[in-house]
């Protein structure tokens, strides 16, 4: 597992704390300055509103979460597919002949190192599947399936069955990218961040009448409220954070060919 936060979680994290609680303190001073005509109207409007607007606000931030929540499983079974695909690769690459079979175990040999140790740390800040990183790692991994297209004289089947495994490979390096290049959009994240602070307001308005009460019912639901952009926001992307998939177990079944599994 990755650490607990990264520094530019860290920040947000904090950010958005401070700003919420800002936003809070803002509301109680502000209700604190309201005439009793404003009180009396704004409680009535407040008291209804505040039930279907926390509801609201809680399936908002719940469908965000479970988005989230399937980037991440997802994530986790491309970097698996591809991992075992290049290892099935290796051990059918024992049917070719010399130098084909060579060659081919030399690529995934490469692409692994690659993969590893240049593409995956930068898979958190990835921006575009084109960046020389990724291509060469790309490059590396249709290598192989070059060669196997061009061998005359080789037995079908085994030809066949590797480069099955190989372009298997390729398709779940594509998802895995495309998992890490498609987040949350800012439209989805600012309606959810507005409907709290909605949710925020009406709460400081229907507890304005005492001080205590509204102070604690404005900073509980402004915990809530944090707590969950702040969830969303930290486990966006599979590649970063916490539970972060990580190129440890990716190298740990890829490496099984590189380490000799499947020679003969």
């Amino acid at each position: 597992m990755g650490p607990l936060l990264s520094q530019d979680s860290a920040l947000q994290v904090v950010a958005a704390f401070v700003l919420v609680g800002l936003f809070a303190c803002a509301l109680i001073l502000l209700t604190r300055l309201l005439s009793r005509a404003a009180e009396a109207s704004l409680s009535g409007v407040s008291a209804s509103l505040m039930s279907p607007l926390g509801a609201l606000f809680g399936l908002t931030a719940a469908f965000l979460a479970a988005s989230v929540w399937d980037s991440h499983g997802q994530a986790v079974r491309a970097a698996n597919l591809e991992a075992r695909s290049l290892s099935e690769a290796w051990v059918t690459a024992s049917s070719l002949p010399d130098p084909l079979r060579g060659d081919v175990r030399h690529s995934i040999q490469t692409y692994v190192h690659l993969v590893v140790t240049e593409e995956w740390p930068l898979m958190a800040s990835l921006s575009s599947f084109n960046n020389p990183v990724s291509n060469r790692a790309r490059d590396a991994l249709l290598a192989p399936i070059h060669s196997l297209m061009a061998a005359d004289g080789v037995p079908s089947p085994a030809v066949a069955a590797t480069a099955h495994e190989l372009q298997s490979a390729f398709e779940a390096r594509s998802r895995r990218i495309d998992i890490a290049l498609h987040r949350i959009s800012l439209v989805q994240l600012s309606s959810t961040v507005a409907l709290g602070f909605l949710l925020i307001t009406l709460v400081a308005v229907a507890h304005h009448r005492h001080l205590g009460s509204q102070i604690i019912a404005v900073g509980l639901v402004s915990l809530a409220v944090a707590v969950s952009v702040t969830t969303i926001v930290v486990h966006d992307n599979p590649f970063s954070g916490y539970l972060a998939v990580t190129a440890t177990d990716f190298a740990n079944i890829a490496e099984y060919g590189a380490q000799g599994g499947g020679q003969e």
